[in-house]
């Protein structure tokens, strides 16, 4: 009898020691890969994220004053940035999914979405804040074109849907930190992700545009798949990336893993 026990108590006490071990090592997973996330987002000690959405409202082609209008494909990017900042950055087995998702709940992230004003006299960012759209319909990004502070533009960016087709922009530039201009050409379609440090302000601005729409989404879904490869080349330092994805005279309904045209440091 004594012995059975012995070995019942033992059993009790070498489950308790593995379980009390792989917790802590998930643990330890889990807040490695928290720090690193936070640190790629240059978030400080802020727990807000700001997507902000373009705007397609025409005061031409409407009788109210002001109004707001957004695309189904920028409506996915945002969803698709909301539901990932809902989840821990990780790729952890499912047993162990509750157990790490409790510990990322100690700083759940706030995921706020917006539309842009038709016109905008400033936009000083105050947490960390991604720009879904090109600056032709996006207020936001508009405003930072005019400040100088995205190193990457689309060919006639600010042209795009009016005096410009879409399906007409085949080139971005990039200005270089040396002065230099770097131009990146696709005959496919062309989308851009760019992450700035806005001067004078200690949070990260992460742009996601595209000619259309579709490439806006394409733009923002890569930015999420692939945070990690990014954060391990550039770490905290701000990059542009150029992706081309396949061309049609349709919108894309499904994600593609888009082809890398370029990643640079600008």
């Amino acid at each position: 009898m004594t012995s059975f026990m012995l070995g019942v108590l033992g059993n009790i006490v070498a489950n308790v020691a593995f379980w009390g071990l792989l917790g802590f090592l998930f643990w330890a997973v889990s807040r490695a890969s928290q720090a690193r996330f936070l640190r790629f987002l240059a978030m400080g000690d802020s727990s807000r994220i700001t997507v902000m959405l373009s705007n397609l409202w025409q005061a031409d082609a409407s009788e109210r004053p002001i109004g707001f209008t957004i695309s189904k494909h920028e409506l996915h990017a945002a969803q698709a940035i909301s539901s990932f900042l809902g989840k821990a950055p990780g790729q952890l087995p499912d047993i162990v999914r509750g157990l790490v998702d409790q510990l990322w709940l100690r700083r759940r992230l706030e995921c706020v979405v917006d539309v842009s004003l038709p016109q905008l006299e400033s936009a000083e960012p105050t947490d960390c804040t991604v720009v879904i759209g090109g600056a032709a319909r996006n207020s936001h990004r508009r405003h930072f074109v005019t400040k100088n502070v995205p190193a990457a533009m689309l060919e006639n960016e600010l042209e795009i849907g009016r005096r410009v087709r879409s399906d007409e922009v085949r080139r971005v530039i990039i200005n270089r930190a040396n002065g230099d201009h770097q131009i990146v050409q696709s005959e496919q379609g062309i989308a851009v992700v760019e992450k700035v440090f806005v001067p004078g302000r200690r949070y990260a601005v992460f742009f996601c545009h595209g000619a259309r729409a579709d490439g806006s989404w394409v733009a923002a879904e890569y930015l999420v798949r692939n945070w990690r490869n990014l954060e391990r080349e550039f770490r905290n330092e701000p990059f542009v990336v150029c992706l081309s994805f396949p061309r049609s005279d349709e919108f894309i309904e499904e994600y593609v893993e888009p082809s890398i045209l370029a990643r640079v440091r600008p």
